[in-house]
């Protein structure tokens, strides 16, 4: 599931909000990730200047642990 929208700010600030789920599965833990997720872009001149991002890094961590894990094997 996605969606977005641009927010028109009367100052002149563009913003795009984007929400998102991200899913895969991990190539070391081998377990399906669904991680919500939500992103906010800062337009000037038609390009994107600023990107923010924000999500739960929890199942990201297990993942990166196990990395890690198997590369110091």
């Amino acid at each position: 599931d996605e969606y977005a929208h641009t927010n028109y700010f009367s100052d002149g600030r563009i913003w795009t909000n984007y929400w998102f789920t991200w899913s895969a599965t991990g190539n070391f833990t081998g377990q399906e990730l669904k991680i919500k997720g939500h992103f906010d872009y800062e337009w000037k001149d038609g390009k994107i200047v600023q990107a923010l991002g924000f999500f739960a890094d929890e199942q990201f961590n297990k993942e990166y642990a196990a990395a890690s894990e198997a590369s110091s094997e």
